[in-house]
């Protein structure tokens, strides 16, 4: 597999193809429902800037800026949750104790979890911080890293907690933990050079150690960020002395926790969501309309609708073609195309966007289309519905820039050796549908049953649409 080409961020995965060797179709086709609480988040994010309380630009920035583990490791929404209490939190709009309260943080003072001699591993980044990066005294060179607690130094106020003027916190237990020098350095440069039995040690609060298994009866790697410290999944070594759980495995353990939905991911959504109310920020009534628009997006057969017109209407396909007259084109079906919502009178279910700017582009017989967003998730949700999670896959945000025929072949769509594929990045306020190529077979169907052939995934150009077929009646049906 190739190397990595792209960003600095690890959201921006696109053409990388160094942690994909499975098949997309066994990993991410699957359609999982949308939860009350995704909806709610959604439909938050989606008013505050509709509001003009936050903007697109700082809610992206804050998704990017999380840690690259939280980002491996996160659901889509509870990225969402993040980003949202991270502006929210960086405006002022709301206080840390404000949410604090909401997510009803204990403030009696800390138990003791640790004794000397104890096996301890140090956290992922991540999973100390909740929404955003704090003030850490805990050195990133040592996360994920297993030693042995050597010392309690007492308890002290938690830095991390007090450079936000948190009130009422408990304090936390010091302790000094000890941790092999070898397993500090392992895959970094020559790796350390010392004696293997040199240590480090360093303070660290309670809150940054978990247990791990002892040393003697189980070797503890270096856990590469974004590996899960209690997977039971198989290292392997690769090239790079670079120990890390396949992330095939991860991504198929983490699909089946999120169908059994709910749980602490909607905990953050729900305690931002109580402050927002309190403070007047969202109303119930308001944020209720916007649900309901998210969960009707896509069922209005809006797509098939232009599509179908297109494929009747040569002068209709050509506006809609053009991108000056492509919104003008869809009002004509009264279809909004700038995402501007018509009960909230705000920023449409597409996402936390002031506006969008619909692109259309067409199938033939010369070229095939495929639509992507190898940044996030840019999708006219507006037009076609929710995205379906294969689209906001690692996976596919990866592959399709890098090997889009490879991809296609796995939704079963066969693109001919002559026929060019152009692949669109959708990175911005642009938002793509494809007009698949019409079918043969269709002359003299009307609209309504040229609909019944347009599918979701072929208006992104993952598949052809559907082909018709003649029952036994001489009846037109959709095969």
């Amino acid at each position: 597999m190739s190397a990595k080409k792209s960003g600095d961020s690890p959201q921006d995965i696109g053409g990388d193809l160094s942690k994909f060797n499975g098949s997309l179709a066994e990993l991410f086709r699957a359609q999982t429902p949308v939860q009350h609480w995704e909806y709610q988040q959604h439909g938050l994010a989606c008013l505050l800037c509709g509001t003009g309380r936050i903007r697109a630009a700082e809610f992206r920035r804050s998704v990017e800026h999380l840690p690259g583990a939280a980002l491996k490791k996160k659901t889509y929404y509870e990225k969402w949750a993040a980003a949202t209490a991270n502006v929210l939190l960086e405006r002022g709009l709301i206080s840390q104790p404000e949410l604090d309260s909401a997510l009803g943080q204990p403030h009696e003072a800390a138990k003791l979890c640790f004794q000397p001699g104890d096996c301890v591993r140090i956290k992922l980044e991540d999973s100390s911080v909740r929404y955003r990066k704090p003030h850490i005294r805990t050195p990133g060179y040592i996360f994920g890293i297993s030693g042995t607690v050597s010392q309690l130094v007492g308890y002290l106020d938690n830095p991390e907690s007090d450079s936000y003027h948190l009130i009422e916190m408990p304090k936390q237990p010091l302790y000094l933990v000890r941790l092999p020098q070898v397993e500090i350095w392992k895959g970094v440069g020559e790796g350390y050079t010392g004696n293997a039995e040199d240590q480090l040690q360093v303070e660290v609060l309670q809150p940054w150690l978990e247990l791990a298994e002892p040393r003697s009866s189980a070797k503890q790697p270096k856990i590469a960020e974004g590996a899960t410290p209690a997977s039971h999944s198989k290292p392997h070594k690769h090239d790079d002395h670079h120990d890390h759980v396949h992330e095939e495995r991860q991504e198929v353990e983490q699909r089946a926790v999120e169908l059994e939905g709910g749980g602490d991911k909607s905990k953050l959504t729900a305690a931002v969501l109580k402050v927002c109310l309190e403070k007047g920020y969202v109303t119930t009534e308001a944020l209720r309309q916007m649900i309901e628009e998210l969960q009707m997006a896509g069922k209005q057969g809006h797509g098939p609708r232009l599509v179908a017109r297109a494929w009747s209407d040569p002068g209709f396909k050509a506006r809609l073609l053009d991108n000056a007259g492509a919104a003008a084109a869809a009002a004509e079906l009264g279809i909004s195309a700038d995402g501007v919502s018509s009960k909230a009178g705000m920023t449409a279910p597409s996402g936390p966007l002031s506006q969008i700017t619909l692109r259309v582009v067409e199938n033939t017989e010369i070229v095939h289309n495929l639509i992507v967003c190898t940044l996030c998730s840019c999708y006219p949700v507006h037009i076609l519905g929710l995205p379906p999670p294969w689209y906001k896959s690692r996976s596919y945000r990866a592959r399709s820039v890098r090997e889009p025929r490879a991809v296609l072949r796995e939704f079963g769509t066969e693109v001919p050796d002559n026929v060019k594929v152009v692949v669109h990045d959708s990175t911005a306020d642009t938002r793509y549908l494809v007009i698949p190529s019409r079918p043969a077979g269709t002359e003299g169907w009307t609209e309504e049953q040229l609909q019944q052939l347009v599918s979701r995934d072929s208006m992104i150009g993952a598949c052809f649409a559907s082909k018709p077929k003649v029952s036994w009646d001489s009846q037109c049906e959709v095969t």
